[in-house]
């Protein structure tokens, strides 16, 4: 049984990879000429989330995932979604619960043979300095888009308790008054996690635990300065993701 799901988890990668090359180099350039610029990243942003649905379902299907159901985020508009990161497939299912939405990805994946071209036209990386992520993310909140960003920069690492979070979607908040949406995500029993390999899958069906917690606002400065208020944001945030009895 280990064995299958090897298998089978090798061929939803093969699919992703092959499915993610097509859309990047025939799709997204059809969607570049038909659409005027203002609306491309929204249509980008739709035929990934329809595309993700489709790759959970394949994976839910072989019975190698399930995902617990969740409360619906389909209204969901200019959010910043702040997700703890366990697995290598958290933004997969992320994209395909929240619609309208891009990441924060590692820069690296700009240069992916499968992906580069999804990454360069609609996502954002975080090689950059932080005025130009801002600006970015700050254009795809405007626009109605979610940002969802993983404040630990990579998976996590559970070695390391608590986890160090880097504060630039904190920074986001407090500069554009957008709400943050912390969501904690469960993988029962661990596969795909930092120095996992990508065939240690088990040898039993992995529940997934995609779960929001409540909304957080920016509050008001009240004379404190930027600084405090994103210190203050990233506490509770961490706090939210983190903490075990949440």
């Amino acid at each position: 049984m280990k064995q299958l799901r090897s298998v089978l988890t090798a061929f939803c990668f093969g699919l992703f990879g092959v499915g993610g090359l097509i859309i990047g180099t025939v799709v997204f350039p059809l969607v570049v000429l038909i659409f005027p610029l203002r609306k491309q990243r929204l249509v980008l942003a739709d035929i990934i989330h329809y595309s993700w649905i489709f790759f959970v379902k394949v994976m839910t299907a072989l019975r190698l995932i399930t995902v617990e159901k969740q409360p619906d985020l389909k209204a969901l508009r200019g959010t910043v979604v702040v997700a703890n990161h366990p697995t290598l497939l958290d933004i997969v299912l992320l994209i395909s619960i929240i619609p309208r939405s891009v990441c924060v990805v590692k820069g690296a994946l700009a240069r992916n043979f499968f992906i580069r071209h999804i990454i360069r036209r609609l996502y954002l990386t975080n090689d950059g300095d932080l005025a130009r992520f801002l600006q970015s993310a700050q254009t795809c909140l405007a626009d109605g888009l979610n940002v969802i960003i993983f404040p630990e920069g990579t998976r996590t690492n559970f070695a390391q308790n608590p986890p160090r979070l880097f504060r630039g979607f904190a920074h986001l908040a407090v500069r554009t008054k957008s709400p943050i949406l912390p969501i904690k995500i469960k993988c029962t029993p661990q596969i795909l996690g930092k120095n996992q390999k990508w065939f240690d899958v088990g040898s039993q069906t992995v529940t997934f635990t995609v779960r929001p917690r409540p909304m957080i606002k920016v509050p008001r400065s009240g004379g404190r300065t930027e600084h405090a208020l994103v210190k203050k944001i990233a506490e509770q945030t961490a706090d939210e993701l983190f903490e075990k009895n949440n």
